[in-house]
């Protein structure tokens, strides 16, 4: 499903931002290790929610305040045809623009699996490969509506 954010009257972004679901992994970069304590240093997990050329917004379990810089690994395909495997990714260091709370309903009969929790959170590319961003943008055009 590839929806377009530009269309939104209160959109401000110069670059539209596309729907993709694929896998996101991140670490907090060394310049703001010293700003945010994170008991398990090692790779968190989340899920990509929509993309531009200079920036992207997902779904992550952990809140990640404003102005965080993060290195963001976003999984290649569907960017690259021709990088598959679990190694692929784009790799760009990135600042947090936001970070909000997001809570679902699943509507399951179990309490403890009602609700889940996670934080909506948004950011703007400081470093890509010009060759990446060049893809994402080409991705952004052919997937606008």
């Amino acid at each position: 499903m590839v929806k377009n954010h530009a269309k939104n009257r209160n959109e401000t972004r110069m670059h539209p931002r596309v729907d993709v679901r694929i896998p996101v992994i991140f670490q907090i970069d060394e310049s703001s290790k010293s700003s945010i304590h994170i008991v398990d240093e090692s790779f968190i997990h989340g899920e990509l929610m929509d993309i531009s050329v200079n920036g992207a917004g997902f779904f992550i379990p952990i809140f990640i305040p404003k102005g965080i810089r993060i290195v963001l690994q976003i999984q290649a395909v569907p960017f690259y045809s021709d990088r598959e495997g679990p190694n692929e990714y784009i790799r760009t260091t990135a600042k947090v623009i936001y970070s909000r709370l997001d809570v679902q309903d699943t509507q399951s009969p179990r309490t403890e699996e009602r609700f889940i929790r996670r934080y909506r959170t948004g950011v703007e590319y400081l470093k890509i490969d010009s060759s990446d961003q060049n893809a994402i943008q080409i991705y952004t055009e052919k997937n606008k509506s």
